[in-house]
């Protein structure tokens, strides 16, 4: 599976003035929770489970310099199977 970051950078460049705190959301099978963590950058994260405990969401708080380092945060998480970002 592939996504297109074009529109979402030129986005990102409207709506933001960097550097900024950017909030990043993910919904991971549990199992895939470890994984998630390894590929992302230090920061402010917390965790919710899901009410079945299958699934928890994890928010990231960090600050990053530029439109591509959220790309590229986004774009290091996305080859984790089952993996929702929001």
């Amino acid at each position: 599976m592939s996504w297109s970051t074009d529109g979402f950078k030129e986005k990102l460049e409207n709506e933001y003035t960097f550097p900024v705190v950017y909030v990043f959301k993910f919904i991971v099978p549990l199992d895939k929770k470890e994984q998630l963590e390894a590929v992302l950058p230090t920061g402010e994260m917390s965790y919710r489970p899901s009410r079945t405990n299958k699934y928890v969401s994890l928010t990231l708080k960090r600050e990053v310099a530029t439109s591509d380092e959220v790309i590229e945060i986004y774009t290091n998480a996305h080859h984790i199977e089952g993996i929702i970002a929001l």
